[in-house]
């Protein structure tokens, strides 16, 4: 699923044999069992129920908003930091639309070092799956890089550039400050490894796969995988799948100095069973969809692969069946349908290696719902116009449905519950139905936004349920542009433009609206306006 345009973070520019180095696996730093992910999850409480009838209104908690760092330039003379300003804008909408925007208060930032040890210039960092997929950042000259707007939990990103290899690293991003991350990159490596089975004989036919599938190799009968090219560094992202066995995953330092020459031995893989279910009934439309996350963990030598079993589509029965699964866990497996709510909310399951564990749901047309109408400006239906309802506090749903994922050092990517974002398509008469019945209570409220091409955006605020928007689509015909100023009389550097994530030539030929309006030299922040209004030539002063 791609990340919406107003959505997306703004870019900012450019041994011994038989045993594991204790150097290799990290996590707390030592041996290979004590170098993984441990697992810790309390069990969720079930959310309340949500609103059964017409224009119950969606509870919000109220919290702080982060106020912007800004820098005081107190005299005429040159702005402080080095190389060109980057100006980064995102269209908040009309003088009729509504400007709350989802809040995503995880910021990444940090440096990518390549082989020779120094900060590696236009790198582009791009978040892999997940709710942000696609959300994407380059390094500057230093090598340095931000990545802003991020659900708080763990996000796959991969790493591309001209001088180092394509790879694929994960990180944990936090809500409340900045986390920071250093990518570490060495030369390309061959390396071998020895998969072994739950009984720990060697292992035939297991796939064996860095940065998440970009390099890939099979084992032979003794066990033995051998993989070309890999893109050494820290925390290297190693995953292994093998039939029967619970698809694991782990982060490996390799560096030329650190292998012997001899295949690196990895644990044996874990035993894997089944869940096996049924959504006997929903409301028509698309085929409802399942995911599965731990509730609970045993401490254990591995992570485990969880996306394996995310957003995926029953078949045309409601019959679904998830293979190899963990049987060290409690497992939350949940069904979800943009036009209904399931019953029941959730199902805890725990399979043995003997038998299967079986989940089924109903999913029930929902009597709590949005309605759309999308129109032109003349007043004519608009079909296909692109709907989206998504939470404006991503975080708060996300901990509803699954306590934990946020906080935890589980490694779960985030999931994307319907909760979380609901997309459709407005029918031949410009309508669509949005089903709200399983939006979890104090979880804040939603965003609706219009699209069509050709045409203005339209954004509504949701607070209550029951509610019918009439949405009307003008056509774009009016342009502006940010002209950056100092009325001080200082000289202002050359300025590198980014609109909704996205590199543009200038800040001209603007929709007229408001956006949110951010100048960076560096890593230095230096202005934020929340919301500008931008009609013809709209200056922005940078001296104060």
């Amino acid at each position: 699923m791609k990340q919406p345009n107003q959505t997306r973070a703004a870019i900012a520019k450019k041994t011994d044999r038989g045993a594991v180095d204790p150097r290799l696996l990290l996590g707390g730093g030592v041996l290979l069992l004590a170098a993984l992910l441990l697992v810790f999850l309390s069990g969720p409480s079930e959310e309340p129920d949500g609103p059964g009838g017409q224009s119950v209104p969606i509870l919000d908690l109220t919290g702080e908003k982060p106020e912007a760092g800004l820098l005081e330039i107190d005299s005429s003379g040159p702005l402080p930091g080095v190389g060109p300003l980057q100006v980064e804008m995102h269209y908040l909408g009309s003088r009729d639309d509504s400007l709350v925007s989802v809040q995503r208060p995880g910021v990444l930032v940090g440096k990518v070092y390549g082989i020779i040890g120094q900060g590696v210039e236009d790198v582009a960092l791009t978040v892999v799956g997940g709710p942000q997929d696609g959300a994407k950042t380059f390094t500057q000259a230093d090598g340095t890089y931000r990545l802003d707007g991020l659900i708080p939990g763990l996000h796959f990103v991969r790493l591309e550039g001209r001088t180092i290899p394509p790879a694929v690293r994960m990180q944990r991003v936090t809500g409340k400050n900045q986390t920071r991350r250093d990518f570490y990159f060495g030369e390309a490596l061959s390396v071998q490894l020895v998969v072994r089975d739950h009984k720990n004989k060697p292992l035939e036919g297991a796939v064996v796969t860095t940065d998440l599938g970009i390099r890939r190799g099979v084992s032979g009968e003794k066990g033995i995988v051998s993989l070309d090219g890999v893109a050494g560094g820290r925390r290297v992202v190693l995953d292994i799948r093998a039939k029967g066995h619970v698809p694991v995953r782990y982060e490996m330092n390799l560096f030329a100095g650190l292998l012997k020459g001899e295949p690196i031995e990895l644990p044996p893989l874990p035993v894997g069973s089944r869940v096996r279910g049924q959504v006997k009934s929903w409301p028509g439309g698309p085929l409802p969809t399942i995911t599965m996350v731990p509730r609970a963990s045993t401490i254990g030598a591995f992570q485990v692969a969880w996306e394996e079993w995310q957003g995926l589509s029953t078949d045309r029965e409601g019959r679904f069946e998830l293979n190899d699964v963990p049987i060290t866990h409690l497992l939350d497996v949940r069904a979800f349908h943009p036009y209904g709510v399931c019953d029941p909310r959730v199902r805890a399951v725990q399979p043995s290696i003997s038998s299967a564990a079986s989940a089924n749901f109903v999913i029930r047309q929902a009597k709590a719902v949005v309605t759309v109408e999308v129109m032109d400006e003349n007043g004519a239906p608009i079909a296909d116009a692109a709907l989206r309802l998504e939470a404006v506090n991503p975080d708060r749903v996300l901990a509803a449905l699954y306590p934990g994922l946020g906080t935890s050092q589980v490694g779960v990517r985030l999931p994307v519950p319907a909760q979380l974002l609901r997309e459709g398509r407005s029918d031949a008469d410009g309508k669509f139905e949005f089903a709200l019945g399983d939006h979890p209570q104090g979880t804040g409220h939603l965003l609706l936004t219009a699209e069509s091409k050709g045409k203005r955006g339209a954004r509504r605020e949701v607070k209550t349920v029951g509610k019918h928007f009439r949405l009307e689509l003008p056509d774009i015909r009016d342009a502006g542009a940010v002209i950056l100023e100092r009325r001080d009389g200082g000289p202002i550097p050359e300025a590198e433009y980014w609109l909704d994530g996205e590199p543009v030539a200038n800040a001209a030929g603007l929709e007229q609206g408001f956006y949110r309006v951010t100048v960076r030299r560096g890593e230095l922040q230096m202005k934020t306006v929340e919301q500008l209004w931008v009609e013809g030539q709209t200056g922005l002063d940078l001296g104060r």
